[in-house]
């Protein structure tokens, strides 16, 4: 049977860092090749975790549609793609992460599929171009497009509405909402963001003010 030691020798890492980053580890910091390199080992060697990992893909691909040093807004997705990173690594998968569209269209032929998360606009000539390299994605907050690609988004309405419902059981009457504008789905981005659009809805159902309560500007 496969153990951590062996994984150790034939990567030269420690068994240490072999240990952390089969472990999933949030509290050790490593390089994405070291990563890469312990998981693909790891597989390679038929070791075992006890997450099933049949029939799954080995390597994702990861376009960064987001800029971290961009303030609030993508440090927002600097978290999915650490979430993304920790799920990879307990399903013994790694992940190859690419800055750009044309980046990820030369590398497609070794990738059965990727994963978008961030919410920059994507041209929908980069869209198509996409597709044809790599038609098997999912895109994570936002639906570019929803005639070729998969989205996984949360449902904001609905926690805008639970919201509201909230504070008028605590006996709250006057509740203001503080959002960003713009919103995208296929290539058209949109003045209102789903959120100020419910909110301003249901204050509207349940006779409640907005003049004065309402501050949606800017990205968001």
């Amino acid at each position: 049977m496969v153990n951590l030691g062996d994984i150790a020798k034939a990567t030269g890492y420690s068994k240490a860092t072999v240990s952390r980053v089969l472990s999933g580890d949030p509290s050790f910091t490593a390089k994405e090749s070291t990563r890469h390199r312990v998981i693909q080992v790891a597989n390679e060697l038929g070791y075992a975790l006890r997450t099933s990992r049949a029939g799954v893909p080995q390597t994702i691909a990861v376009l960064e549609n987001f800029d971290p040093t961009n303030g609030p807004q993508d440090s927002y997705f600097s978290d999915v793609r650490e979430a993304l990173r920790e799920r990879a690594v307990e399903n013994m998968m790694s992940l190859a992460f690419f800055p750009t569209v044309d980046a990820l269209i030369d590398a497609a032929d070794e990738f059965s599929g990727f994963v978008s998360i961030g919410p920059a606009p994507i041209s929908q000539d980069d869209l198509d171009r996409l597709y044809e390299a790599l038609s098997h994605g999912v895109f994570i907050d936002i639906n570019p497009a929803p005639a070729l690609f998969h989205s996984v988004r949360p449902d904001l309405q609905q926690t805008v509405i639970d919201a509201i419902y909230t504070l008028r059981e605590q006996g709250r009457q006057r509740i203001a909402f503080i959002g960003g504008a713009g919103h995208m789905m296929g290539s058209h981005v949109f003045a209102q963001d789903p959120r100020t659009i419910a909110f301003n809805e249901w204050a509207h159902l349940l006779d409640m003010p907005t003049d004065g309560y309402v501050c949606a500007s800017g990205p968001f």
